[in-house]
């Protein structure tokens, strides 16, 4: 173990990729559906750490790291930033500034409680909220300030950072998995074993989860009903496809369809939420109109086009432009469906219901073009993060508390010798005790001088004042 420590300390390059290497395969591990992600490479990192003190990085290190994570970050998020801060600015403002308060409030509550420093009050904030570059902000600080603890003071927010990240990533995690499950409900009995759904029902264009299901109307209250009034009767989420009439036309299935009896109808969900909408409208049938791609046919569209990207599919109408239904979508390796305020991203991948003449039209609208967003512009990169750091190094100077004097803050003030300066003390040993004196003063040319405790007055050095 010794000689393998000696190499990755006298190889920090070595010491990176190995992190990375140990901690990536990690993140990609579930347990119930539920992965780590890149936050595993942070806890491989705090766990080789551990091992030898000398297992670091140089501080180049870490601002390069930083400076490409927020800038990717930026990347990713700027087609739909603006189109969100638009419509939801506020609400997702107040929402955000709510919950940065109320973690800066617990983080400075706690760190009076538990007496800790400023600064590892300020790395508990920011592993709490895992935001590495609020981090990065309160280690520059500290080095702007030059403070005289030096590596030591440093060190306390990374230590304080790295205790609460894993809080601040494990808790979201937990919070996310499990709260759905009790605000979803329960589904009914006859909902849930009432419809075996074939494994030919399940989506062939990879979409985890997802089903198409086909039910027929026989349920006279179903009749002259939306299909959006329908659904929202049954619960769940669904998105419905295609209709096929009982003289044999097939016809897109929007939100505003009206149904008849005998009618039958496709929709993409999860078992249970298809189910409940087959429990609404009749029951489930065995024939499988959504393989008949004769007139009405799917595909999966790479979406491409930044122009598309940021924009909700309500904002887009593709019904009304290019006769498309977007009945699911995958990002990343989720899927779920989608609604009028989904916004697509780029990179998404969208399952599309349209005429087989539509389809080269609504691929071209959309992008359909991996190349497009995988190739890398090194010089539009590089000048990105120059004017980010560039901005980045422009002071900001913020209010602080003015100084007040000792009598101003209703302390005494200390006493000040005859010759103008501060009336200090140091510690003098006499025998086996030790006694305050004052410090010799020096003004200029004048004499030394100093405070004879038994006589109570100044006097000269070898002479008498």
């Amino acid at each position: 173990m010794a000689p393998l420590l000696d190499l990755l300390a006298g190889n920090p390059l070595l010491l990176l990729f190995a992190v990375v290497a140990v901690g990536y395969p990690i993140g990609r591990l579930q347990v119930r559906g539920v992965s780590l992600g890149i936050a595993a490479i942070l806890f491989a990192g705090l766990a080789i750490g551990a091992l030898d003190e000398r297992l670091r990085l140089p501080e180049v290190v870490h601002l390069l790291g930083l400076c490409l994570f927020v800038y990717s970050v930026g990347l990713s998020s700027g087609p739909g930033f603006l189109v969100t801060l638009r419509r939801h600015g506020a609400r997702n403002g107040a929402l955000v500034t709510m919950a940065l308060v109320a973690a800066a409030v617990v983080a400075w509550f706690g760190g009076r409680l538990l007496g800790l420093d400023a600064g590892s009050a300020a790395g508990l904030f920011a592993g709490g909220v895992t935001n590495t570059p609020a981090l990065a902000a309160v280690l520059e600080l500290l080095r702007g300030h030059g403070t005289l603890a030096g590596e030591a003071v440093q060190s306390a927010p990374v230590v304080a950072y790295s205790v609460s990240y894993p809080l601040g990533v494990v808790i979201p995690i937990l919070a996310i998995a499990l709260v759905p499950r009790f605000l979803r409900g329960e589904v009914p009995n006859d909902a849930r074993t009432s419809h075996s759904w074939p494994a030919a029902s399940r989506e062939r264009a990879g979409s985890g989860g997802l089903i198409v299901g086909t039910m027929q109307v026989t349920r006279d209250d179903a009749v002259g009903i939306s299909l959006e009034a329908l659904m929202r009767e049954a619960g769940g989420r669904v998105q419905p496809g295609r209709v096929r009439r009982v003289d044999g036309k097939v016809e897109l299935a929007t939100n505003g369809t009206v149904l008849a009896l005998g009618d039958l109808v496709t929709a993409v969900g999860e078992a249970r939420d298809v189910a409940r909408l087959v429990d609404r409208l009749g029951e489930r049938s065995t024939e499988m109109i959504n393989l008949d791609r004769r007139e009405l046919d799917v595909r999966r569209i790479f979406v491409s086009n930044a122009r598309v990207a940021g924009h909700s599919l309500r904002d887009l109408d593709l019904i009304q432009q290019y006769g498309t239904i977007v009945t699911a979508i995958r990002r990343g390796d989720a899927d779920w469906i989608p609604d009028g305020n989904t916004v697509l991203q780029l990179g998404d991948r969208v399952r599309v219901l349209t005429r087989r003449e539509n389809l080269p039209a609504i691929s071209a609208f959309l992008g359909d073009s991996y190349r497009a967003v995988s190739e890398f512009d090194v010089l539009s990169f590089a000048f990105g993060i120059v004017v980010g750091i560039g901005v980045g190094l422009i002071p900001f100077p913020l209010p602080r508390r003015p100084h007040r004097s000792p009598r101003a803050r209703g302390r005494p003030a200390r006493r000040r010798d005859v010759s103008g300066g501060a009336r200090a003390h140091r510690a003098v040993r006499v025998g086996h005790s030790v006694r305050r004196e004052p410090h010799v003063a020096r003004t200029g040319a004048a004499p030394l001088l100093r405070w004879d405790r038994d006589a109570q007055r100044i006097c000269l050095v070898g002479g008498a004042a």
